[in-house]
């Protein structure tokens, strides 16, 4: 309830931060809610023609927050700001979709997370958002990506 941080690297050296605010979430009374950052290493069928930036499995699946918590990951190897392009999904990799970047430093990027499912960036080309974009989420998926916007 009072808020905080938890971080997770990555195999590869990335760094995942995530904060969360103070009064953001909603706690049944008594009951710890533990929290997993889970860095992925790779995703069965990822669109994004130029590889994955960094990406994180947030649990428990579907936790919501009452006010937005920030992801920032930062690659071990960099990225490329003209190529970085944000994502989430659901489950294993369903529902995958575009996710708005909030905000860009010179060594990370971090994300508002609103719910808990997969969250990251890769680099992809115009190609790739034109098709993704064509792909918008389904369900529950899109009224997340609405709620992030």
């Amino acid at each position: 309830s009072e808020g905080g941080s938890l971080t997770a690297t990555g195999a590869d050296g990335t760094l995942y931060t995530l904060e969360i605010p103070a009064g953001a979430m909603a706690l049944p009374r008594g009951e710890p809610i533990e929290i997993t950052l889970s860095p992925v290493a790779e995703i069965q069928g990822f669109p994004y023609s130029q590889g994955l930036a960094g990406a994180v499995h947030l649990a428990p699946e579907g936790l919501l927050f009452l006010e937005p918590a920030t992801l920032t990951v930062t690659p071990a190897g960099g990225y490329n700001l003209d190529q970085l392009t944000g994502f989430a999904y659901a489950a294993q990799g369903q529902d995958f979709h575009m996710y708005p970047i909030h905000a860009f430093t010179p060594t990370s990027y971090a994300l508002k997370v609103s719910h808990f499912s997969g969250l990251g960036g890769g680099h992809a080309t115009q190609d790739d958002r034109q098709q993704q974009s064509s792909r918008p989420p389904s369900g529950e998926g899109q009224r997340r990506a609405q709620e992030s916007a």
